[in-house]
């Protein structure tokens, strides 16, 4: 493939085998939507894709090693959408909201065993990387939560690059998760495929807050297991409490610079993140309210993520400090 033909293209899909990525021509989009897929759509819409052996793809990008300026990994209904959707006030900042081609990528790796990403998962991350060098920005990603399992192996395969991970107590991530299963869930209407190898994790035949809360577990663990020189921690609390310190927080980490306002961060909390109408208003006492555990449920818990969330408290710095 033609180093000229790469110019504002983005992966966007992979075959089964891994052997194929897609790429659509992206040039000066601006990825404003939550989610990166429902910007893909609409590109979709105005550009034919084109298919590229995924080896042609890894030759081209052997030099030089682009990489982004921050990943971040969290527990799953923790306000980390909000979080990239404050990032984005500042143009100079190019935030992917969990694409699925790496999603699929990173499923294919776990599939095939190790405790490394495949050269598949890093080579997406650096097209990404090099497509926002290209437009003169710098390049933030945020993964799906299951993805934070492999947070280790990102870590190793990505030295150089911060890791951000954003978390919120466990019962309130359940209590999320039962009300509105995210697509991969065994409990959802679609009965979603687990994209990990689960050995740790038992089969979907217990009830399902309980289920959630071991999941919430392997997640935070695996956060956990890195050095707090590796990896920062950024609660729900301090992100809605203060957006401008935790903003402030997050750019020192990733260094990225741009304009961002305290009075359009402070705004951003009115609007519902997850929608594509950046005019929907944020009610979570009425259409975005999400019912608490019952009683019984809520001790299961508590009772069973208590001691990585006693450790997850420890850890995790005030906002604004770095």
């Amino acid at each position: 493939m033609p180093e000229q033909e790469l110019g504002g293209l983005v992966p966007v899909a992979l075959d089964d085998g891994a052997a194929t990525v897609r790429l659509v021509k992206a040039g000066a989009a601006w990825f404003s939507e939550p989610f990166f897929d429902q910007t893909v759509r609409r590109l979709l819409r105005e550009s034919a894709p084109v298919d590229v052996p995924i080896d042609d793809l890894h030759v081209r990008l052997a030099t030089p090693q682009a990489a982004p300026a921050g990943l971040i990994f969290h527990t799953a209904r923790c306000g980390s959408t909000l979080l990239t959707k404050l990032l984005r006030q500042a143009r100079s900042t190019l935030v992917l909201g969990e694409p699925t081609v790496l999603g699929s990528a990173q499923r294919q790796s776990r599939a095939a065993g190790g405790d490394q990403l495949s050269t598949v998962v890093t080579d997406l991350v650096t097209a990404f990387a090099a497509f926002a060098e290209q437009r003169g920005d710098r390049l933030v990603v945020k993964l799906t939560s299951w993805q934070a399992l492999d947070i280790a192996a990102y870590a190793q395969a990505l030295p150089q690059v911060p890791l951000l991970f954003v978390h919120r107590p466990a019962e309130d991530v359940v209590a999320s998760l039962l009300a509105q299963p995210p697509g991969w869930s065994p409990f959802g209407a679609n009965r979603g495929e687990l994209p990990w190898r689960s050995a740790e994790l038992p089969p979907p035949d217990q009830p399902a807050a309980e289920w959630y809360a071991r999941l919430w577990n392997m997640i935070v663990g695996a956060a956990l297991q890195l050095p707090d020189e590796r990896v920062r921690l950024l609660s729900h609390e301090a992100l809605v409490r203060d957006p401008v310190g935790a903003v402030r927080a997050v750019t020192e980490l990733f260094d990225l610079s741009g304009d961002w306002r305290a009075r359009s961060l402070e705004r951003e909390l009115r609007y519902y993140a997850k929608s594509p109408d950046p005019t929907e208003s944020f009610d979570p006492a009425g259409r975005h309210r999400r019912p608490a555990l019952d009683p019984a449920s809520l001790e299961a818990v508590r009772s069973m993520t208590r001691d990585l969330t006693a450790e997850l408290e420890a850890r995790t710095c005030p906002t604004g400090q770095t």
